[in-house]
This record gives structure tokens, sequence and C-alpha cells, in this order.
């Protein structure tokens, strides 16, 4: 699944509900699936803040959301800024770390006007309970 959405707040939110629409068709675990669409979230939010500071208005994100080979794979770019290093007046700069203590793989890459940020999940799937 590709998204190419506006980098705003709100659309960050429709990414979360596009990733949930593909854990559920998956079958994933709860909690696996909270944390990835924690993970989407840091990534997008980080697109959204940083991206494209100092302009009118807004460029745009893209997000990818493949299943291969039991893996998931989600990545989150931009053609803003690139990435700077965080200062305290921008942010505590928790976003890269939390996601990759989240993902089984996370890679970073910024140059010359766009960012990726990509990152790898092993999906796990809900146990149906005796009974049920």
């Amino acid at each position: 699944m590709e998204l190419r959405l506006p980098a705003t707040a709100n659309h960050v939110v429709v990414a979360r509900q596009a990733l949930s629409g593909v854990a559920d068709t998956f079958g994933w675990d709860a909690s696996f699936s909270d944390d990835v669409r924690l993970a989407l979230s840091e990534a997008c939010t980080n697109v959204v803040q940083h991206a494209y500071r100092n302009v009118s208005s807004p460029g745009d994100m893209m997000i990818s959301i493949l299943v291969e080979a039991g893996r998931l794979l989600v990545a989150v770019s931009d053609d803003g800024v690139g990435i700077v290093a965080p200062s305290r007046s921008n942010g505590l700069g928790l976003g890269l770390p939390l996601m990759r203590t989240l993902s089984d793989d996370l890679q970073l890459d910024s140059s010359d006007g766009h960012t990726e940020v990509r990152m790898a999940f092993s999906p796990t799937v809900a146990v149906a309970h005796a009974g049920e």
C-alpha cells in the first residue's frame, strides 16, 4: 500500500488508520499493532514538525506499507529540508530512538532534500482464546 498525503497532523491519523486496516486484515496481535502504529506515528510526526519548516504550506509525506515474506516493511519519506541535529528548542529528539526500539531494523537516509525512514517488523498473530 502506498499513500501520498499532505504533511499535516490530521494526515498522521489517516496513516495510522490505513495501518490498522492492514493489521486487521492479517490478524496481527494488538500489542504488535499498537507498537507499529506508534512507530509510524513518530515517523509521520517528524515529517509534519520538521521536514517543511519555514515554508508557507506543507509538502507531502509518502508512506509505504508492505507485507513480504512474513515481514512488515514500513517507509515514510519526504522531500523537505532533511535531518538536522536535534536541539532542545525543537523537541527532545526521542522519535528516532523510539522507532529503533519498536522495530526490528531501522534505516535512515537523508540527502539532497529527501529523507526516508525505513522500518522492518516481524508481525505476531493474535491467538484465539479457547472457547471463542
